[in-house]
C-alpha cells in the first residue's frame, strides 16, 4: 500500500533519488536533493491553513468555539485535511512543509544535498522527509545499510512532528509505518504548538546520540547474524511473528526437500 498523495492535476507528491521505489511513482532526482529542490520536485510547495468551523442553527451559521479544520491550498482551491469528524483546537499550530524542510537544514547545520526521499500521503495529511546521513553500516562485507534521519509531520491533528534515526528507506505508507513503529521511544516528538521552533536546540542535543543509536543497532544485528538456527527453528520463529500464509510461501522457496508443504486450512 503506497497511499501517495496526488495534486489536483494528477501529479504524485513524492520525489526520490537512487533505487526506484516499488510503486514507481513520483519524480526521480539525479542524486541526493537539497531541501529546496526536494520540496519542488515532490509537489509539496503548498500552504496549510487552520480555519474556524461553523454549524447551522435555524438557518443561521454560528462558529464552533475553539474548533478548527485544517486545509491546504492548491491553485486557489482549499482541500480539507481534517475529515470524518477530525478537528484541531485553538493551540494547534501548523508546521508548513517549507518550515519542516528548513528544519532539516537547521538540524544538520548545512544546506547541502541530503534528501533521498520525501512525499505526502492521503491528500496531504502526512508529509515525510528522509535524509541520508554521511556514513553507512556494512554487514559481513556484503550488505550495506544506509543511515537516515526521518522527519514525519501530520497536518490533520493526529500526531506530533516526529524526528528520528532509522535504517528504513521510507518510500510509502507501509515503510513509514514500519519506521515509526520500529522507532517508538527513539528520536524526538514535538507537539504542534506555538513553541515548536523553540525546541530546535533541544532536538539538536537529542540527535547527538544518533551514531551511538546506530552502533547499538548494528551490534544487535551482528549478534543475530552469528546465531545459527536450523530450518525447523527458523520456521517456528517466523510462524510466531508473521502471517502463516507468508511463512509457508517463504519456506516453499527455501525447502530443499521435494515433498510438498501442507498449508493450514
Amino acid at each position: 500500500m503506497h497511499n501517495i498523495a496526488q495534486t489536483q492535476t494528477g501529479e504524485w507528491m513524492t520525489a526520490w533519488a537512487g533505487a526506484t521505489p516499488w510503486h514507481k511513482l513520483g519524480t526521480q532526482a539525479e542524486g541526493l536533493m537539497t531541501t529546496h529542490d526536494a520540496l519542488i520536485k515532490a509537489n509539496l510547495n503548498w500552504v496549510v491553513t487552520k480555519e474556524p468551523l461553523y454549524y447551522e442553527d435555524n438557518d443561521e451559521m454560528d462558529v464552533l468555539p475553539g474548533t478548527y479544520g485544517v486545509f491546504r491550498t492548491e491553485s486557489g482551491k482549499r482541500i480539507p485535511l481534517t475529515k470524518n469528524g477530525q478537528t484541531v483546537g485553538k493551540v494547534w499550530k501548523a508546521l508548513q512543509n517549507v518550515e519542516a524542510f528548513s528544519f532539516l537544514d537547521e538540524l544538520t547545520g548545512d544546506h547541502k544535498p541530503k534528501v533521498e526521499v520525501c512525499g505526502a500521503l492521503g491528500e496531504g495529511q502526512t508529509v515525510w522527509i528522509l535524509a541520508r546521513l554521511p556514513t553507512s553500516i556494512v554487514f559481513d562485507n556484503v550488505d550495506t545499510v544506509h543511515k537516515y534521519l526521518l522527519i514525519s509531520n501530520t497536518h490533520d491533528g493526529t500526531g506530533s512532528v516526529r524526528i528520528m534515526p532509522t535504517p528504513i528507506r521510507v518510500v510509502c505508507f507501509n515503510t513509514l509505518s514500519m519506521a515509526l513503529s520500529r522507532g517508538k521511544g527513539q528520536g524526538y516528538a514535538i507537539r504542534h504548538s506555538g513553541k515548536m521552533h523553540e525546541r530546535i536546540e533541544e532536538v539538536k542535543k537529542a540527535l547527538q546520540s544518533v551514531e551511538e543509536d546506530f552502533s547499538q543497532w548494528a551490534n544487535d544485528v551482528e549478534r543475530m547474524l552469528k546465531t545459527k538456527m536450523s530450518l525447523e527453528q527458523t520456521q517456528e520463529y517466523f510462524i510466531d511473528v508473521m502471517d502463516f500464509r507468508m511463512v509457508f510461501c517463504l519456506f516453499e522457496t527455501m525447502e530443499d526437500s521435494p515433498s510438498p508443504v501442507k498449508h493450514p486450512q
